[in-house]
């Protein structure tokens, strides 16, 4: 009986640990948040890929495409990331913004961020331990 309702709902009756379809892994501790215009949006995680963003989701629609700034602060300084995407899901107080793809050098502007972004969360371990 269960065997049906599993196939129903196109799930496995299994305990087994799913597997990560993502592209590239999010990041959810970077203090970062997205610039609209004159609207700061806070990031509530993001990769090289896209971000999901807290905010009113009635303000945007799906397929919208935008121009945005990532702002992000590692250590004591603000690096800016300019780039372009599209929504691609609201709901419940969130949108999801696919990233228009990264060039060569957009791309590298991106991992340089990161790299400051993990290193800035390494000393704030080390800073508590």
């Amino acid at each position: 009986m269960f065997d049906k309702v599993f196939k129903k709902l196109h799930a496995e009756a299994s305990n087994d640990v799913v597997e990560n379809h993502r592209k590239h892994p999010r990041r959810e501790n970077d203090r970062c948040a997205m610039l609209f215009g004159d609207t700061l949006i806070p990031v509530r995680d993001w990769s090289m890929g896209g971000a999901l963003l807290d905010t009113d989701e009635r303000l945007f629609s799906e397929g919208q495409n935008m121009d945005f700034t990532l702002k992000f602060q590692t250590g004591n300084a603000l690096r800016d990331l300019h780039h372009q995407g599209q929504v691609v899901r609201r709901a419940n107080g969130r949108i999801a913004l696919q990233f228009s793809p990264l060039s060569t050098d957009k791309e590298r502007e991106f991992m340089n961020v990161m790299e400051h972004c993990i290193a800035d969360e390494f000393a704030r371990s080390q800073a508590t331990a």
